[in-house]
């Protein structure tokens, strides 16, 4: 019986061993999720070590209606603007990273989207040194600045095209007509108060001009009388064109003068801010 008892206590000790070696890993583990969790949220690092372990640790930075923005990225970004010598560069990444996930939440709703293509073709013009001075690959290039950059400006040109995003500066637009048209009120005078282009500081004028030295898009001025005005839509602008005066070489019309008033498209940067404004749920994890 003593035998036994003595085989016993090398187990013993063999298990105790064990289980020490088991709580010491959880203890290690734990320990290093919340450097990580302190690094992350308390201290925003985001040198090499921190980003690489935030590629494996997945940790969200904010909650944007209903999309994580992760610290993942929101380390790379930090790491982009201080490696190119901008002031701030956490808060800066911040702010960005957040502003992409309104982005892409209103390009879900427009129904925009980056073309693969388009993206390729984009990333085969990139700087390998300036790749190699981040330390990224050509796919973080693309997830960090080539897709964001693309879908961006993709969206806003669409933005310009869809008609429920600009019935404001169309009704703008028609209501000058009706001043003119109906009011009585000086062409001139309008274009001065309220047009938006480079021609209203001289109230609108465009001078005389033959019909193959108008304005891209003005074609349809060229057939009108004296006193007619009409609404052009421009890529990013609404025009209201009068004619104040038509030259004839005979019976041939040989050029008009025109006046102008231009109202800008509302840009993304303010169709953004409304968006904003009706999804406006957002949860900030991050101090």
């Amino acid at each position: 019986m003593r035998v036994e008892k003595d085989r016993k206590k090398p187990e013993r000790s063999t298990m105790r061993a064990h289980s020490m070696a088991i709580l010491g890993g959880l203890v290690f583990i734990l320990g290093l999720m919340v450097w990580v969790w302190y690094s992350a949220y308390v201290l925003h690092s985001y040198g090499s070590f921190m980003r690489t372990t935030l590629k494996v640790v997945p940790l969200p930075a904010a909650y944007v209606v209903d999309e994580v923005v992760w610290m993942r990225d929101l380390a790379e970004l930090a790491w982009l603007a201080e490696t190119s010598g901008l002031s701030d560069p956490y808060d800066r990444a911040y702010e960005t990273s957040i502003r992409r996930a309104y982005i892409r939440g209103l390009a879900d709703e427009v129904g925009v989207s980056v073309d693969d293509e388009e993206l390729d073709s984009f990333v085969d013009e990139v700087d390998v040194e300036m790749l190699e001075s981040l330390g990224w690959s050509k796919r973080d290039y693309q997830r960090y600045l080539a897709k964001p950059l693309i879908l961006e400006q993709t969206l806003e040109d669409s933005l310009y095209n869809l008609t429920e995003y600009q019935d404001g500066a169309y009704d703008d637009i028609l209501a000058l007509q009706s001043q003119y048209e109906d009011i009585g009120i000086a062409f001139p005078d309008l274009a001065l108060q309220y047009s938006q282009g480079a021609s209203a500081d001289v109230s609108g004028w465009l001078g005389y001009l033959e019909e193959d030295e108008l304005p891209a898009g003005y074609n349809a001025v060229w057939d009108l009388d004296v006193g007619d005005t009409v609404i052009i839509e421009l890529e990013r602008e609404f025009a209201l064109v009068r004619v104040y005066d038509v030259t004839f070489l005979e019976v041939n019309r040989l050029s008009v003068a025109i006046q102008e008033i231009l109202v800008n498209k509302q840009p993304l940067s303010e169709i953004l801010d409304d968006y904003i404004g009706e999804n406006s749920l957002f949860i900030r994890l991050v101090r």
